[in-house]
């Protein structure tokens, strides 16, 4: 790729268009009672990690490794994923609460998308907004649901362009926590963008469906624009449901049976270049018939009450993709695991 364009990096809490997302999703927040009359040996322990954080010092973390399953680069989608080691990095820092308030636990990660495709400088920005509007605002707010032993999370999520080396468009020397692969795709006339490093390859629709848009503009001639934004959020809930679990393995967080379990499976194959079957939702679900269907981390399985088993709903969802979305928090192990590397003490913390 040619170092020809810009780069450009958003912050979900710098675009004033989140405010219509927070609007859309105000009824999706899930309040967390913490149990006990009083604090445990391990939530005295996050508490004072916590508090022992400066909120003028970002700690940057980049001693960790995890294994995930993901598809081998260039690989067909009817593939095995394999087992795929790779450093996690991320920064955490104390937001300053005011007097009287305990501040937010922020984590910082910054996501660089690299793709095959040349992209003018205004193609770039356009991608980054849309995926930031959507996928990136449903990722932040399973954060932002958390609040594990009075320490409450902030995500903040910052996306660039990168090229083959890894390096920001026009900014080599910023640095990348993660990287993910997109490849340009369509499902008829409509553009979408394929996550070919998470192994169900979901795929993102930057302006949703065509058909969808032109069925608001009917319905509501006056301002669609509301409604617009639901469709194309409802359509690209399997690809935000993945990416957020993607982020998850950046910061550490991976529900290793799932993983090993998908590494053992042949990985359901989608049908990324030509347009959907009749009567499916979206390209994203098709199946190849008589391909071999593993149990994908976010497959529908029986519902049960997220935690019971000691373990997070977003470490180990048990939903579907929507309710994953509005449901998942992390647990206390999540939240040790994600702060140990800046406070030892929490190391032998359960």
């Amino acid at each position: 790729m040619r170092k020809n364009t810009s780069g450009f990096t958003f912050s979900l809490t710098t675009l004033g268009t989140v405010a219509l997302i927070v609007a859309c999703s105000s009824n999706n927040k899930l309040q967390v009672t913490q149990k006990g009359n009083g604090a445990d040996p391990a939530q005295s322990k996050v508490m004072a990690c916590s508090d022992s954080l400066s909120p003028s010092v970002k700690r940057k973390i980049s001693n960790k490794t995890v294994s995930v399953c993901e598809n081998a680069e260039g690989a067909p989608s009817t593939a095995k994923p394999v087992a795929t080691e790779f450093p996690v990095s991320y920064s955490v820092e104390k937001e300053d609460g005011g007097k009287g308030s305990r501040g937010k636990v922020r984590l910082t990660v910054n996501i660089g998308f690299t793709t095959t495709e040349t992209l003018t400088e205004k193609q770039q920005e356009l991608l980054i907004r849309d995926f930031t509007n959507v996928c990136g605002a449903d990722t932040q707010a399973i954060f932002n649901r958390t609040n594990v032993d009075k320490t409450p999370l902030d995500l903040n999520l910052n996306f660039s362009l990168v090229d083959g080396n890894g390096d920001v468009f026009g900014n080599p020397s910023e640095a990348i926590d993660q990287i993910v692969r997109i490849v340009k795709g369509a499902d008829g006339s409509d553009s979408v963008w394929v996550l070919d490093q998470i192994p169900s390859r979901p795929r993102f629709y930057p302006q949703g469906k065509e058909a969808d848009n032109k069925a608001c503009a009917a319905q509501f001639p006056a301002d669609p624009k509301t409604c617009i934004w639901q469709k194309r959020h409802d359509l690209n809930v399997p690809a935000c449901a993945a990416f957020a679990k993607r982020v998850g393995n950046s910061l550490g967080i991976v529900d290793a049976e799932t993983e090993a379990n998908t590494c053992g499976a042949t990985q359901a194959a989608l049908l990324e270049d030509a347009a959907p079957a009749a009567g499916s939702a979206s390209g994203s679900t098709a199946m190849i018939p008589g391909a071999q269907s593993s149990v994908p981390p976010y497959a529908k399985p029986t519902p049960t009450q997220p935690g019971n088993d000691g373990s997070s709903s977003f470490a180990k969802p048990r939903l579907g993709d929507g309710d994953f979305l509005k449901r998942a928090e992390l647990n206390r192990k999540d939240v040790i695991g994600i702060l140990s590397p800046v406070c030892p003490s929490l190391k032998d913390a359960k």
